[in-house]
């Protein structure tokens, strides 16, 4: 996990769905736009997966 962005990395994945989930603290409130996820084959980049993006809102 960084600042700005979480990567996974894998040496090998079968065909199917994956899902990954992460926890982290929220420390100002607000509405964020959280940008859509990214995943592709590190040697094959036209191999690739997008999801849509959202909007975050974090109450007091």
């Amino acid at each position: 996990m960084r600042d700005e962005k979480v990567v996974l990395f894998a040496d090998v994945l079968g065909a199917g769905t994956y899902e990954y989930s992460y926890t982290f603290r929220a420390t100002l409130p607000g509405e964020y736009r959280v940008i859509p996820t990214v995943a592709k084959e590190f040697y094959f980049p036209e191999v690739f997966g997008r999801s849509d993006g959202r909007l975050l809102t974090i109450a007091e």
